[in-house]
């Protein structure tokens, strides 16, 4: 591994500045050059420029007439091709979308005739990539400004096929996985929260240029992901001044009242609003660009806790984006990135592995403040050798935190009473934690083009720093949680952490997309990822080899080239541990004590302490197997007509190891791989999803764009994901699912994300006078329910099969955006073009519960049967989370 380590070093400080880059954020064109007869013309010269390209790029087709130009900025196009014996020919408006490689098919040249005029052609389809068999879809700016969304690219990735809303805390899920699942780049850079994977950098929308999901099929390049790849890219400079400003406003005179689980917060005043900037353009011309955006938001709320008063909610968000684009020589390019969204918020609510109170008897447990968000600086360089080989990399810092602390003096002195007889709280908030996450990376890719061939290898390394502190203590050392079970037992739970570890990811990987035929393209590849956690002292705690993935696709094309192909791929894909998993390898303190009388009021009771958890007692696995599952897909996409796609594909995902910590019967928890091993003790972790996708899209062309997908799908098994949402814990690789054998009863079935049907919809239309409207309508299935105990008062245990409880209603939801431009013109001279907008959200909002209360016994024993006498929850299945309702949102965009 050493070894592995200095290479890489010496790798990516060894080449040149020009020679660093990021993940993903460009395109390809490709095509084939034929003459009036169909044969191959050869030695033609193809230049491609564009807005979003500094100066311009070309290169000469081959023998057969192929022509490839690779890695260009994602943006709109004009292709010219020149030959001496041929009229000139341009194809306009070509569309480069974000990973994607647009093929222009055969393109037809005609003979030179004297002072024959160019031919011009106007690309208008939507483009199909006949070199990859992913899934997913692109969410552009245009997009962006035409339909309704929540001022943040994540929310706007539902809009497309297998991503879904969840409920349940852990944000969109893909493919059947979690939301801590989801890989998130912005401009190249890793961006996944390092701790628990669960969320990412936000920004605006003002400053996205384009959204790409890939929700499977992916090639080697790719990793580190259980559910989707969200890849952003931002806005960029051009050879042109441009400005804009925005401003969002809405409050609670456009909100409908809200429903925020057993209490019933009332709320009094709201309002949230953004005023945004952005200044973008030339610093010396196809030489040098800038960017740069800020838009600070501020949100708060007046709410009434019924009983104990009124209390203020306040979030505010510092967003940010700048980028220096500098062409340093003809064939390097440099780009050097900063953005971020360092945010305060004074909340009102509880964290609390999803747990509610039914009432207050003060406010305090629900008063916190939270200091979350950070920055990222980035360096990414392209250094083109040749039109036949590439170089490319990145280096960047990413630092974040999550800190919560009290926010009154009750709040931090007194422990967390939770009454399970009344349904009432008191005390003092005191689930304290301070997480703060640096990731260091860098990556080298190469790209070749040999013959019939892409080649393509890279080197990767991350140093993910985690320095956590987490408490449930007062300060003079009382513990932090206490609870009153409805048999008038007590117990107490006290915790303490405070510990700095690394964990340390290298991969590598090559890959190659094989022009087999002229219909047919072959891609395969590997990747190998390393996992490497090292602890306080700096030993090495844990590590994860043989993580090999395998990939192979197939493409070929049908009818007329790039209008219809077939595609299907396999693959194996392994998961990044998030550093709070390695937290447990190091120094850590737990306990859960119970008592038959009040604590509080005899500190000197004699409890039964039911477990000790103390520094080093979690056990590393010695032949850890990384969490990976295979993947495999079936598909068919064509064109119908000039400006119609259609596609429909299958994915079925097979998961075949888990990661993961169990009690065993030495006394201690085990990390390992349940079912295998040192947890050979536990049944298999089982979760299957298989899902059948249709879609059918119309270019944005004749002003109005549509898209629409139908999925169809199952979630099934033992394991629910890296998120446990039963508990809606986001421990990842080290949650309660495991913890117990009496956990795994009954534990096969429908997964709480299971969603057999999924419609979506969404269009635009833009009139000749200004006007503009855009909608997103969505149809779902409910989801299951399940019933549960609780083991030794916090693990849950399935009374019933898992998911045969009933489901939730099936909802619907619709979003809509109005528009109206006020662009004027005074002597043939551009002014500034201001645009109202109203967005309305959750339009007739049915406000259906999404989420309900399934614990039904307080107490059940080791075999997961309930304790006589001990009680069941009054509560059991009642709401705790219902859909939005209906908001408003006003706003203007103006440019200069």
């Amino acid at each position: 591994m050493r070894t592995f380590v200095v290479i890489s070093f010496v790798l990516l400080v060894g080449f040149p500045a020009q020679a660093i880059f990021a993940q993903e954020i460009t395109g390809d064109i490709e095509g084939r050059i034929r003459d009036n007869r169909g044969d191959p013309v050869a030695f033609a010269n193809v230049v491609v420029s564009g807005p979003s390209l500094q100066g311009s790029r070309g290169v000469m087709s081959t023998t057969d007439g192929y022509f490839g130009v690779f890695r260009l900025p994602p943006g709109t196009y004009t292709v010219k091709v020149y030959h001496v014996s041929y009229q000139q020919m341009t194809i306009q408006n070509v569309v480069v979308r974000l990973g994607k490689t647009v093929t222009l098919g055969k393109i037809r040249v005609t003979p030179t005739v004297y002072e024959a005029p160019e031919i011009v052609v106007t690309e208008r389809k939507l483009p199909i990539d006949v070199t990859v068999t992913e899934l997913g879809g692109h969410i552009t700016a245009k997009d962006l400004e035409t339909l309704p969304t929540l001022r943040d690219y994540r929310s706007a990735v539902v809009y497309l096929p297998q991503a879904n809303t969840s409920f349940l805390g852990d944000g969109t899920n893909v493919a059947g996985s979690t939301g801590s699942e989801n890989a998130y780049y912005i401009q190249g850079v890793n961006v996944t929260d390092p701790y628990l994977a669960k969320t990412s950098t936000q920004l605006p929308q003002n400053f996205i240029k384009e959204i790409r999901l890939i929700s499977g099929g992916y090639q080697a390049e790719y990793g580190r992901s259980h559910g989707g790849i969200i890849d952003v890219i931002t806005q960029s400079g051009s050879n042109e001044f441009r400005g804009s400003g925005f401003a969002f406003f809405s409050n609670n005179t456009l909100t409908a009242n809200t429903q925020r689980g057993p209490i019933e917060l009332k709320l009094e005043d709201f309002a949230r609003y953004d005023i945004g900037v952005s200044l973008s353009g030339p610093i010396a011309g196809d030489k040098l660009w800038y960017y740069a955006a800020y838009d600070p938001t501020v949100q708060f709320e007046d709410l009434e806790i019924p009983g104990v008063g009124f209390h203020r909610d306040e979030l505010i968000t510092h967003q940010f984006a700048s980028k220096l684009t500098w062409q340093a020589t003809k064939k390097t390019n440099l780009e050097l990135v900063a953005f971020g969204d360092p945010s305060q918020n004074d909340r009102i609510g509880v964290d609390l592995f999803g747990l509610q109170p039914i009432s207050l008897a003060n406010a305090d447990p629900f008063l916190s403040k939270w200091t979350t968000g950070g920055v990222t600086v980035a360096l990414n360089g392209q250094h083109l050798f040749s039109d036949k080989f590439l170089l490319e990399g990145n280096v960047y810092r990413f630092d974040t935190r999550e800190k919560v602390e009290p926010a009154t003096e009750t709040g931090r002195n007194e422990p967390l009473f939770t009454d399970w007889l009344t349904g009432e709280w008191s005390g003092g908030y005191q689930n304290v934690f301070d997480n703060h996450s640096v990731r260091w990376a860098g990556r080298v890719v190469g790209t070749g083009h040999l013959k019939n061939h892409r080649l393509k290898a890279g080197l990767e390394y991350e140093d993910n720093k985690l320095d956590t502190e987490w408490n449930w203590i007062t300060p003079d050392g009382v513990p932090g949680w206490i609870e009153r079970f409805p048999d008038s037992s007590f117990g107490t739970n006290t915790l303490l952490q405070d510990v700095e570890l690394h964990v340390r990811v290298p991969s590598v990987f090559v890959q190659d997309s094989w022009r087999a035929a002229e219909r047919l393209r072959l891609n395969a590849g590997v990747r190998w990822d390393g996992y490497y956690s090292y602890d306080s002292q700096g030993d090495l705690a844990e590590q994860i080899n043989g993580q090999y993935q395998p990939r192979v696709g197939l493409v070929y094309q049908i009818g007329e080239l790039g209008s219809q192909k077939i595609f299907g791929s396999y693959g194996r894909f392994y998961e990044q541990i998030p550093t709070r998993a390695g937290r447990f390898l190091s120094e850590f303190y737990q306990d859960f004590v119970t008592y038959t009388e009040d604590p509080r009021a005899n500190p000197f009771a004699l409890g039964d302490t039911q477990f000790v958890l103390t520094g080093r007692d979690e056990k590393a696995a010695k032949n850890l197997k990384g969490q990976h599952f295979d993947e495999f897909i079936l598909g068919y996409e064509r064109h119908i007509g000039e400006t119609w796609k259609a596609s429909i594909s299958g994915i079925h995902r097979e998961q075949r190891e888990v990661v993961d910590d169990a009690w065993v019967p030495a006394g201690f928890f085990q990390r390992g791989n349940p079912g295998r091993g040192d947890l050979d003790f536990l049944p298999d972790p089982i979760r299957r999803y298989s899902a059948l996708e249709l879609t059918v899209g119309k270019a944005f062309v004749e002003r109005y764009r549509l898209g629409a997908s139908y999925v169809l799908s199952r979630s099934y098994g033992n394991y629910v994901g890296v998120f446990d949402t039963d508990s809606r814990n986001s421990i990842a690789n080290a949650g309660p699912a495991f913890d117990f054998p009496a956990m795994l009863r009954n534990s096969e079935g429908r997964l709480p994300n299971d969603r057999p049907h999924v419609f979506k919809i969404y269009g635009s239309h833009a009139t000749r006078w200004g006007l503009s409207a855009g909608g997103f309508f969505t149809w779902q299935s409910g989801t299951p329910l399940s019933e549960f105990g609780l083991l030794q008062g916090f693990w849950l245990v399935h009374q019933r099969p898992r998911g045969t409880f009933g489901r939730t209603s099936s909802i619907w939801d619709l979003n809509l955006r109005f528009s109206y431009d006020l662009a004027s013109r005074a002597s043939g001279e551009r002014r500034s073009t201001p645009r109202l907008l109203v967005d309305i959200f959750h339009l007739f909002s049915q406000k259906e519960p999404v989420a309900f209360d399934q614990v039904r016994y307080f107490k059940v024993d080791d075999q997961g049967n309930p304790v006589p006498l001990s009680g069941e929850n009054p509560f059991f299945m009642q709401p705790i989370a219902w859909q939005p309702p209906m908001v408003v949102r006003v706003g203007i965009e103006t440019g200069f």
